[in-house]
């Protein structure tokens, strides 16, 4: 007589083991000897208060202790307090276990002051994602943010999260009570729904926790080991840190046209006048390409920006019905990057391409493109229209390097978007690593 009372409760437990699965498994790959390095950027400012600060630390002490559990000490863990001016509390290599970290929570004062997100992420940056502070990256270990705020950022968060996103780092934005939605997307990795966090009182941080470990252990599954890692500045910086060389290469064919070649050459300009142009700081070439490559200076022509901008205003269209990309790539894997030409890849010297389009190559770009990562270079791309999208997603060095500008006239507003990608390379903040196969 009580059969039938159970086969409710057996499809109520299935229903609801079925909901957990996802979460089991996810941790449960933590397990299986995956690594991964943690970076906590933490809000400590004033809006914040003693009595909730308090519940950040329970909040950071629950979390590091689940990671722990799940993933063992394979996973590394570093923080830092954000307000007026970020703090180092400790870095990936300060404490050889995870009792360590745990105890210095513990005792972790609360420092009040103002919400300056995107200085601290530009000092997570700069401090904490380096192989000197622990970083694994260049072993192929993934790297994780997790931000924590609890209001509107007093400056500018898209930048430091471009740069992040370009090194492959996944952010986890976890907002409380006023943080805006928008800016924790403007941080967060994609998907937004499992790398974005919102909560209203501090108190709730504790409920997210669960969630929070496997949307982490699901990112280090995948993961795997991304091409692009940050390195250590070199000490001291100077010269040999902010240096690099870099290629702008422009269609100047009928894709163009005259009355837009202006539009393009403003983008040109945009892209140079940031830089520290300099023979021992960023030297820059420049090639036109239509139905053959034209190279316009190289990466030795000239030692001052000034010089470079007014090379830059001095271009004119020149026209052509063709829009031979290939031939284009294979002139700058050869030539323009070449030690004669200028090229410092022998002194450990990035080398950086940007190639701007407004339409379809014709002819094949696939061995200019084998050139350019065998090289290693690294290629980024803009794009005008949707008709050049294909070809220069397929000879970047990753599809987000391809910037899209919807018309000629918006085109200068990319250089914006490319800055702190190239200021990432210059830097040495950010370094790829092509692993270029040969094809059949």
């Amino acid at each position: 007589m009580r059969r039938p009372r159970l086969l409710p409760l057996c499809a109520l437990l299935g229903v609801l083991f079925a909901g957990l699965l996802p979460k089991l498994d996810a941790q449960e790959d933590c397990g299986q000897g995956l690594a991964a390095d943690m970076y906590f950027l933490v809000d400590s400012s004033w809006s914040i208060g003693q009595e909730n600060f308090e519940h950040v630390r329970q909040f950071l002490y629950s979390l590091i202790q689940s990671l722990h559990r799940v993933g063992g000490d394979r996973f590394k863990f570093a923080l830092v307090q954000y307000n007026s001016r970020p703090g180092t509390e400790f870095q990936l290599n300060s404490y050889p276990t995870t009792q360590g970290v745990l105890a210095h929570i513990k005792d972790m004062s609360y420092r009040g002051g103002g919400t300056r997100t995107g200085l601290g992420l530009e000092f997570l940056i700069r401090t904490h994602l380096t192989t000197a502070s622990g970083s694994r990256a260049v072993e192929g270990v993934p790297q994780v943010v997790v931000v924590l705020t609890d209001g509107r950022s007093q400056d500018d968060v898209v930048e430091p999260a471009q740069v992040l996103r370009m090194a492959g780092v996944e952010v986890f934005a976890v907002g409380v009570q006023d943080a805006v939605e928008a800016e924790l997307r403007e941080m967060a990795s994609q998907p937004h729904d499992t790398h974005v966090f919102s909560v209203d009182s501090f108190l709730s941080l504790r409920d997210i926790i669960q969630d929070l470990v496997v949307g982490i252990c699901s990112t280090v599954t995948r993961s795997g080991g991304a091409p692009v890692a940050i390195e250590a500045p070199v000490a001291g910086g100077g010269t040999e840190q902010d240096s690099a060389d870099l290629v702008l290469l422009i269609d100047g064919s009928q894709n163009v046209g005259a009355a837009n070649f202006p539009f393009v050459r403003d983008l040109v300009l945009r892209i140079i006048e940031p830089l520290d142009v300099g023979r021992d700081a960023v030297r820059v070439a420049l090639a036109v390409y239509n139905g053959n490559p034209e190279i316009k200076f190289y990466l030795n022509s000239y030692d001052s920006k000034s010089s470079v901008l007014e090379a830059v205003k001095g271009l004119t269209y020149s026209g052509g019905d063709e829009s031979n990309l290939g031939a284009a790539l294979e002139e700058v894997a050869e030539s323009l990057l070449s030690q004669t030409a200028g090229g410092r890849a022998d002194e450990g010297v990035p080398q950086m391409l940007v190639v701007i389009s407004a339409g379809p190559s014709t002819d094949d770009t696939g061995a200019g493109d084998r050139a350019l990562k065998r090289a290693g270079i690294i290629t980024f791309g803009v794009t005008i229209g949707d008709t050049a999208t294909t070809d220069l997603e397929a000879v970047a060095t990753d599809k987000s390097f391809v910037m899209s500008a919807p018309d000629f006239r918006a085109v200068a507003n990319m250089g914006d978007q490319l800055l702190p990608y190239i200021n990432g390379v210059v830097q040495r903040s950010i370094i790829v690593h092509n692993e270029f196969t040969e094809g059949m």
